[in-house]
């Protein structure tokens, strides 16, 4: 009877190993910049490496073949000098891009589930390279992730270099924008290196907002605690107070020593003279009561009519007597180095040459459309790093409908202006990260990087014909 027991477990033994052993054949291990229509050509290795440095953060795509529906278990050692996360890439009005975070256990999406792991260092971690394991369990399969974590000896700054600026809808929030989710939001945002800022939709023929960095009123004691939040950067002022509050405002600021990363942001996407004189009136005004102030206005074409129509000459000839911040529209490059070179020429030094996408560009330019890869949406900051513009703006994360749930499709433009979800579609109470957010990020530059150099070759120095595009984003991702 013992020598038959013994037959039994060694028996079982060596099934459990040879089901290990087949799973392994069942699990891909691949970076968040990659197709995932390409999975199978990333099988887990015996050990999967992440690099990153203090206060950093990296993700990576498992892929796991599943039974829809069926339970997914996750387990791990013990992080020495990091923390991981989990989240299932999740559909959202027929998109896989929401990343609902879970704990230990949530269901498979269908016959092939994606879990994201999110690596994240503090900053007091001591360099060096550690082993971790991530166990994931379904009903076929038993699985052993091995990873080398290695945390480099540098750190990221608390304070952005360049400001990313990001907007929030402040009517569009769930829970009918109470004080927990606008705290929330704000947490998400800025732990993200992004300076949220508020927008309220003042007229929409003029497409009018007033901004401000807060979504309480500047003075409120909640506002100041966000000021000395040493993630922001830069901070959007509201602009439309009577003249009284908005002196008070300008002074405690510049008592505060904020006023100097303060600016307003006066209009957007001038086109017609009569937007150029409003532009001039209310800056006239405001730097009437505050001389130092700096206006933001973002330029995504020339005026479109009238005597200096199509003269960006003109364009910032005159602005630039109010205005001290011009995001430009990436699309405007025209996907050229010079194209870039010639705003630079026309902005600096008299103000801050920013850049910004939205609808546009397409095609091989980076944004954060769905009809782009992931590969673009990191490309984003590249770019931006690339063409030495000093800011990055970005018009809405929560610009869609909200009951029930539907991206914006007016512009042919999918996924423009969606980026941040509701929590509440997922059961959660936290905001909901798009993939395609997670994979916009700075990142470190090194001449010799694979993506360096695949960044290199999609920035061309002509304007690509629809085939060239089709064939270089064909090429690239074979790369």
């Amino acid at each position: 009877m013992k020598k038959y027991l013994i037959l039994v477990v060694s028996w079982l033994l060596l099934g459990s190993g040879q089901l290990v052993k087949e799973a392994s054949d069942n699990v891909w291990v691949l970076p968040c910049t990659e197709l995932l229509e390409n999975y199978q050509d990333f099988p887990a290795k015996e050990w999967n490496e992440v690099v990153l440095g203090k206060g950093e953060t990296e993700h990576l795509q498992v892929v796991l073949n599943t039974i829809p529906k069926e339970k997914i278990t996750i387990s791990s050692s013990i992080p020495e000098a990091f923390n991981v996360h989990y989240r299932m890439l999740t559909d959202i009005d027929g998109y896989k891009d929401a990343l609902v975070p879970f704990v230990s256990t949530i269901q498979a999406t269908g016959s092939t589930s994606v879990v994201w792991l999110t690596f994240e260092t503090p900053r007091n971690s001591q360099p060096g390279t550690y082993e971790y394991t991530v166990s994931i369990k379904t009903l076929r399969n038993s699985i052993n992730l091995k990873f080398k974590v290695r945390v480099a000896d540098y750190e990221i700054p608390l304070t952005p270099s360049i400001p990313s600026e990001f907007c929030i809808d402040i009517d569009n929030l769930p829970d009918n924008g109470s004080d927990e989710q606008k705290e929330l939001w704000n947490e998400f945002l800025l732990s993200r290196r992004i300076d949220p800022y508020y927008g309220k939709l003042i007229d929409r023929n003029t497409w009018r907002w007033d901004n401000c960095f807060s979504p309480w009123p500047w003075d409120d004691p909640r506002s100041r605690k966000l000021l000395q939040d040493k993630r922001f950067c830069r901070f959007a002022l509201p602009c439309m107070l009577e003249d009284d509050e908005l002196l008070r405002m300008c002074n405690d600021m510049e008592e505060k020593g904020y006023f100097d990363r303060c600016y307003f942001y006066i209009w957007d996407e001038p086109k017609t003279p009569e937007h150029y004189e409003q532009i001039a009136k209310e800056s006239a005004h405001i730097l009437s009561l505050k001389p130092n102030a700096k206006m933001l206005v973002p330029i995504s074409s020339f005026l479109v009519e009238g005597e200096h129509k199509w003269d960006y000459d003109y364009t910032f000839d005159f602005l630039t007597k109010y205005v001290k911040i011009f995001p430009i529209a990436a699309e405007q490059y025209n996907c050229e180095n010079s194209g870039a070179e010639k705003f630079r020429k026309l902005v600096e030094p008299r103000a801050e040459w920013w850049t910004y996408v939205c609808c546009g560009p397409t095609g091989v330019q980076p944004n954060f459309l769905f009809a782009q890869t992931p590969f673009h949406n990191r490309a984003i900051m590249w770019r931006v790093w690339k063409e030495q513009e000093t800011g990055f703006l970005y018009w809405g994360v929560n610009r869609y409908r909200l009951n029930p749930f539907a991206f914006d499709t007016s512009l042919n433009a999918v996924g423009d202006g969606g980026l941040v979800f509701p929590g509440d579609l997922f059961n959660i109470k936290e905001p909901v990260a798009s993939a395609r957010l997670e994979r916009w990020k700075w990142w470190k530059i090194k001449p010799e990087d694979t993506l360096q150099k695949r960044f290199l070759n999609k920035y061309t120095n002509h304007h690509p014909t629809t085939q060239e595009v089709r064939q270089r984003s064909v090429a690239s991702e074979k790369n």
